[in-house]
């Protein structure tokens, strides 16, 4: 009799086992918004939102939605829907070509790795663009997963005097969609905790007061920042680093890497103007003044896409 309890216990969690061993292989479906533009986000060129498994690569996702052209042993995306890079190839066809390719952004950050190595399945944005890599800057980050992004991940916030309201707004659509924030202040923002992101709303001055931004602002071409205040105003860049427009009051929301390689990133959204810094939320928060954008200036003239 006791044997026979044994074998029927064992039995059990064997069975029990297999169950929950077919459970870890069958992932629940989930969808993902896969956006696709062209010249720094300024022009879309297709928008899906697609089902996602535990088991694809970011190439999968590609391939299953999109007409892709590979290249390079088939971790490079070539050609979307039949816009091809202007670079691949050899010898004096590559040295003829232009600079312009496909990038991929996880959550807003330029991957380091091939799209075919790229497992996704706990990414909360897609996006690919075709630009010109040709400048002297280098941008790694895009605004328009924020807050998408954020998505089960943890945030230190920080807001400047008189920018409550504008940060409360903020604080509630991350926390709608189930990001944990704690508050800091601008100074104490710990910029070397790669588990976190990071958020401001203020001033350009208020910004400042962090050695890590402060040190960003003046090492733009590396950072990936173009704009920039100074005693004329709102400074913006092109991505060759010429001035491409000046306003006397603005703001801007950009983002950035905390360290390269780094999935974490800070976003900023600051000007020399209350009202215009709550123009940018505004335009942060409305989605559609952002959606394929890398980062934004608000001026008197409306919002502009930077670079």
């Amino acid at each position: 009799m006791r044997k026979k309890m044994i074998a029927a216990a064992l039995a059990i969690m064997v069975l029990l086992s297999g169950c929950a061993e077919n459970e870890s292989f069958q992932p629940e479906n989930r969808q993902i918004r896969i956006l696709v533009t062209r010249n720094y986000g300024r022009e879309i060129v297709a928008e899906k939102t697609v089902a996602i498994s535990g088991g694809d690569t970011v190439m999968d996702l590609m391939q299953d939605n999109f007409d892709v052209e590979t290249a390079y042993g088939g971790g490079f995306v070539n050609a979307i829907d039949g816009l091809k890079s202007g670079y691949t190839g050899s010898g004096n066809s590559q040295k003829m070509g232009t600079k312009n390719d496909w990038f991929y952004y996880v959550d807003g950050v330029m991957a380091e790795i091939g799209a075919d190595q790229y497992m996704c399945e706990d990414a909360n944005t897609l996006s690919w663009d075709y630009h010109d890599w040709g400048g002297d800057m280098y941008v790694k980050t895009r605004i328009n997963a924020w807050p998408q992004r954020l998505g089960g991940r943890k945030v230190e916030m920080a807001f400047g005097p008189g920018f409550e309201e504008d940060a409360g707004r903020i604080r509630e659509a991350v926390e709608e969609i189930g990001a944990y924030i704690a508050e800091s202040n601008i100074e104490s923002l710990d910029m070397e905790d790669l588990e976190k992101d990071a958020l401001f709303v203020g001033s350009w001055e208020d910004a400042n007061k962090n050695e890590f931004i402060k040190d960003a602002f003046e090492n733009r071409g590396k950072a990936g920042i173009y704009s920039i205040f100074n005693e004329k105003g709102l400074i913006l860049y092109d991505n060759n680093g010429q001035v491409s427009a000046t306003s006397g009051k603005g703001a801007i929301v950009a983002s950035m890497q905390k360290s390269y390689g780094s999935e974490a990133s800070i976003l900023l959204i600051i000007g020399n103007d209350s009202g215009m810094v709550e123009k940018a939320v505004n335009a942060l928060l409305d989605g559609g003044s952002v959606k394929g954008a890398f980062g934004i200036a608000v001026t008197e003239e409306g919002v502009c896409y930077v670079p």
